[in-house]
């Protein structure tokens, strides 16, 4: 809730109680004798801080970003972009960390321009398999596509394609963006994201 959202709620409520004639005990005990029907109440529960199990950083001197990740067998996989290294500029990144947060292995993905990688999501079969958006610099000029990559779970590529939207034509050249993945139930992959057209600019 937006801070200003609640407190105008908060004021909101302390108005109508005032407007009854109503100190707040009075409100919690005609609550707690469900004079108010419908009504019920929990006690306040104490205030619990939480405690940091562990926290790891990772990365190098310029821009590096997480975007998704998840718990997998053997801990987590993280999915972004990094900027320290790779090919060059911004490069789609996957990253493997244990239960505890140690560093087991990172793999970088992309050519020279900006690429980022935006989810990650654990296969039936075995490895990940990664949307992202990859800027395709081998085009007559330089335009972004969907990338989907599926990766072994030793970070080993299998295989990856570059989708692009209806209107990605030799003499019009656009960009799509990619930014979510989910597999079926026969492990067929559905991927959601946006394409640029001319006439609706960015559509889904």
């Amino acid at each position: 809730m937006k801070p200003q959202n609640y407190f105008f709620n908060v004021l909101i409520l302390s108005l109508l109680v005032a407007s009854l004639g109503l100190a707040s005990t009075g409100v919690y005990s005609l609550l707690k004798t469900n004079s108010f029907a419908n009504v019920k109440v929990c006690d306040e529960e104490p205030y619990t801080e939480a405690i940091v199990l562990w926290n790891k950083t990772f990365g190098g001197y310029y821009v590096e970003s997480a975007q998704s990740n998840f718990n997998c067998p053997g801990g987590y996989a993280v999915a972004g972009w990094i900027n320290s290294s790779g090919k060059g500029d911004l490069d789609v990144l996957l990253l493997r960390i244990a239960p505890d947060g140690t560093y087991l292995w990172n793999k970088t993905f992309g050519d020279v321009e900006e690429d980022k990688g935006f989810q990650v999501i654990n296969c039936q079969a075995g490895g990940f398999a990664l949307a992202s958006t990859y800027l395709n610099v081998t085009a007559p000029s330089d335009n972004q596509d969907f990338l989907v990559t599926r990766i072994a779970g030793d970070g080993t590529v299998l295989w990856n394609y570059s989708y692009s939207g209806p209107e990605q034509t030799p003499s019009y050249w656009i960009g799509d963006l990619g930014r979510s993945i989910v597999e079926c139930p026969n492990g067929d992959l559905v991927c959601a994201g946006v394409t640029l057209t001319a006439v609706g600019n960015c559509d889904v």
